[in-house]
């Protein structure tokens, strides 16, 4: 057994506990001080076994280990891990946590942990997302970090006047816990469980989706794009023998570093009924951000992004008494027992930022081959001020299926978005235009492919399928007056990079971009039994549309990104996920 000291100040050290030592190269560089690492595996991204670590208490002191035999008898937090990214397109973490140890010190354990293990990636995924987010862009940078400052200066004095027994702030203090273990191991701190709620890159990171509206708010200089990302489906089997539930995440081809998340924490169960929750997610993150995730509530959680088109709106989203989407949307997982608890939850303290059409799945009341039940699917769509949300348990059952697409579908939400005004700026005599009718809630290509090819989704292998397509060339509902006469971005999964090059089109979304389906996560009735999902690492592929590849779109396109630690190809197949905590012990 090789031991190693990971220096921590006064009695506090930890141990992490290495599994499967033959298989990797450990090193020890240094101390946490001097600023070196533990280099875990030479060859980044190739992993086949995981890797198992620990945060141990001995006595009164704590200490670091690598070894193959080694128990811990008191664990605090243990995580499994691999890095396959070159292999699969993810990597995948799973954390879980002792009930024997405060709930604050769990979070943090939890954070301090993945910060240590995906460092590497955290790394690669700063300088690729964040390097350059605030070139030109200097004084609405500078608004949000005054944004951000000011809200975690109240939080942070907020909650320390809460009620500690009450679940819903005490999520809220974990969670921030948590992100300052990340932060803390990041840095090569020593290990200190508090929340300091302190500026960082990470921090900033996590905070992401909520500037594509804070930009409106602040006047960005300079184009901030909408991510107008994801397509999403529920459908109904053929008889109700199953429901299929699925998301595929449209986002800037930077961005994928991928890690597939599972926590685990010993919780109260009867207060945190979702005390594990999985996502598909990124380095550093703590939220999805696609949003695709399961509980052990068994709730099938999923959101696609709206957009504001009416920046006075924007005068409701404050600094001060609000929380953003991301914490508000970790913490209703962890407390939801139903879809309609989960809505609740979310919607308290609403700040109006990264704004949604949500999707939440009880499948704790599916029963293959019977009617829905009412409370089986909620919808929620949010705007700053504003929100609506209903069950629609009906409609799932009377349509046999509910798509979104990233425009917002009760007709209050679409009034109060201005999305009618915009969708006229590109089809101002409403003659069906694409680049007007692309922002139509109903008349969408997307809206129009799903009510088209839903029914060919009759089992989970057809529903991937249906999910994964993507054929502009040949797709009726892409046709525009357009360069190539077709959109790319007109597929359930598009692929942006696939566009030409200072090409002519009726909207700017439908051209080249920087932006496509970076994946597919899909779950059934069967695989909700467990937790587990399929989930696809790479943008759709075949015959006639070749795999991603960076060398091509930076040759076909006038793109210059950052993508350190990406495959330089993704031309990866499904991955089914299988836990190696026990979920329901």
């Amino acid at each position: 057994m090789a031991k190693f000291l990971y220096p921590i100040t006064g009695a506090l050290l930890i141990y992490v506990i290495l599994g499967y030592f033959s298989q990797i190269d450990v090193k020890h560089l240094g101390n946490v001080e001097d600023g070196h690492e533990f280099v875990i595996n030479k060859e980044q991204g190739h992993q086949i076994k995981y890797e198992r670590f620990e945060i141990c208490q001995d006595f009164n002191d704590y200490s670091i280990f690598h070894a193959d035999k080694y128990r811990c008898y008191n664990p605090i937090a243990t995580a499994f891990f691999k890095n396959s990214i070159n292999t699969t397109g993810w990597s995948f973490l799973e954390i879980e946590t002792s009930a024997k140890y405060d709930p604050k010190v769990q979070a943090y354990a939890a954070g301090y942990l993945e910060g240590v293990l995906t460092r590497r990636l955290i790394e690669h995924h700063i300088h690729n997302v964040m390097s350059t987010y605030c070139i030109g862009r200097v004084d609405y940078c500078r608004k949000l970090r005054e944004f951000m400052d000011e809200n975690h200066k109240w939080t942070k004095e907020f909650l320390a006047e809460t009620d500690p027994e009450d679940a819903y702030y005490s999520a809220i203090h974990r969670t921030y816990y948590q992100l300052q273990g990340v932060i803390d191991a990041f840095e090569r701190r020593p290990i200190n469980p508090r929340a300091d709620f302190e500026f960082h890159d990470i921090v900033f990171m996590n905070w992401l989706g909520e500037f594509y509206d804070l930009s409106a708010k602040f006047n960005a200089t300079t184009r901030v794009d909408r991510v107008e990302k994801c397509s999403a489906m529920l459908k109904l089997a053929p008889d109700n023998k199953d429901l299929f539930f699925s998301h595929v995440v449209w986002f800037a081809f930077h961005h994928m570093l991928r890690v597939i998340k599972l926590y685990k924490f010993g919780y109260d169960r009867e207060k945190f009924p979702g005390y594990a929750v999985s996502y598909t997610g990124y380095p550093g993150i703590l939220n999805s951000q696609d949003d695709f995730q399961v509980t052990s509530a068994k709730l099938a959680i999923m959101e696609t992004t709206i957009s504001l088109y009416n920046a006075s709106k924007m005068e409701h989203t404050k600094a001060v008494g609000q929380f953003p989407c991301w914490i508000r949307s970790i913490v209703a997982s962890q407390l939801a027992w139903t879809a309609k608890d989960w809505v609740e939850i979310f919607i308290r303290h609403h700040m109006g930022t990264y704004n949604n059409h949500w999707m939440i799945a009880d499948y704790k009341l599916f029963t293959p081959g019977q009617p829905l039940r009412d409370e089986t699917f909620y919808v929620l769509e949010t705007m700053p001020g504003f929100w609506i949300y209903k069950d629609k348990s009906e409609d799932l059952q009377k349509n046999t299926y509910h798509a979104s697409y990233n425009l917002p579908q009760f007709p209050e939400i679409i009034e109060y978005s201005g999305l009618e005004g915009h969708a006229k700026n590109f089809d101002p005599a409403g003659n069906g235009r694409i680049g007007g009718d692309y922002y139509r809630s109903f008349k969408a290509p997307r809206a129009r492919i799903f009510a088209r090819d839903h029914v060919k989704a009759i089992d989970f292998e057809s529903f991937t399928k249906v999910l994964r397509s993507n054929d502009p060339i040949n797709e009726e509902f892409a046709k525009c007056e357009c360069e190539n006469g077709y959109s790319v971005s007109a597929a359930i999964s598009a692929r942006g990079d696939l566009g030409v090059a200072n090409g002519t089109y009726e909207c700017y979304d439908l051209g080249q971009r920087n932006m496509g389906a970076l994946d597919y996560k899909g779950i059934d009735h069967h695989r909700m039994e467990s937790m587990s999902y399929r989930a696809w690492g790479a943008p759709p592929f075949d015959d006639v549309y070749p795999p991603f590849e960076w060398k091509t779109f930076e040759k076909n396109s006038n793109y210059r990104l950052h993508h350190r630690g990406h495959p330089e190809k993704f031309d990866f197949d499904f991955v089914e996920i299988n836990w190696k905590t026990n979920i329901w012990d």
